[in-house]
């Protein structure tokens, strides 16, 4: 494992409890009896878009390094690619 992967993994390591708040957030704002309190469906409803930010970057980040990787496979079988 080379040092950029364990920064990875620190990255995720940090960011995960807010990525579950966030996905437990979604489920709890799909229950039909949230909006019976309103107060708290806007406070779910904040912290959720507060959040989104977090997903949608985080999201685009291990898309991006899925892209990375399949350039650094495609460089070592083609050395064309490389040269690009």
């Amino acid at each position: 494992m080379s040092e950029h992967d364990d920064g990875n993994e620190a990255l995720l390591d940090a960011v995960r409890p807010l990525l579950e708040e966030h996905a437990e957030l979604e489920r709890r704002m799909a229950e039909p009896g949230l909006h019976a309190d309103p107060a708290l469906a806007r406070k779910l409803g904040r912290r959720y878009a507060e959040l989104g930010q977090l997903a949608d970057a985080h999201r685009e980040l291990v898309a991006a390094a899925g892209d990375v990787g399949a350039a650094r496979e495609l460089a070592r079988d083609d050395e064309d690619f490389a040269a690009a």
